[in-house]
């Protein structure tokens, strides 16, 4: 299953204690006995978060624009300063 990284970011314990791994071990009796465990260590779960939340992050953009405005009426330039 395949989940977006803001889906990560807004809510990370759902979507990556989702995540889960199967281990093999012997029990005290001698059986064999799958056990389903996080995939994710808490401290490899905050790390990942976080550097998702700061590669996330927008970065501020720049915009410039030449205008140019006309008004024909009298005193035009106080009616577009108004603007």
């Amino acid at each position: 299953m395949f989940y977006y990284e803001d889906e990560v970011v807004n809510d990370p314990d759902t979507i990556l204690d989702s995540l889960t791994r199967e281990v093999k071990e012997t029990s005290s009796d001698g059986k064999k006995v799958i056990r389903v465990v996080h995939a994710l260590q808490e401290e490899i779960k905050d790390v990942l978060v976080k550097n998702i939340r700061r590669k996330m992050t927008p970065q501020p953009l720049k915009i410039r624009a030449n205008v140019e405005m006309k008004c024909f009426q009298f005193d035009g330039v106080l009616h577009i300063k108004v603007l």
